[in-house]
């Protein structure tokens, strides 16, 4: 089940706008941390080369920012699942 970043609730003047779902949020996130990355690092691989593994290459350089936020978005999201589950059993 998909969950929502800002959800909001109805009112009787406006429609439900369920928000931004959590998963955009966080890849909206992680994209910001890769862009301003310098295209080098200690080890001389960028974060977004590490994280692109099983991209495969368009035209637009882009699309691989935009592939390594959705991973990383991913990995947040199961990260909180597992931590949730964890809370639940104690």
């Amino acid at each position: 089940m998909s969950e929502f970043a800002f959800p909001s609730v109805e009112t009787n003047e406006s429609h439900l706008n369920p928000g931004m779902l959590l998963r955009d949020y966080f890849a909206a996130q992680a994209m910001a941390a890769l862009i301003m990355e310098p295209p080098w690092m200690e080890g001389g691989v960028a974060t977004v080369h590490a994280l692109s593994g099983g991209f495969e290459s368009t035209d637009d350089p882009c699309d691989r920012f935009a592939f390594a936020a959705y991973k990383m978005a991913d990995a947040m999201l199961r990260r909180s699942a597992a931590l949730a589950n964890t809370e639940r059993k104690t």
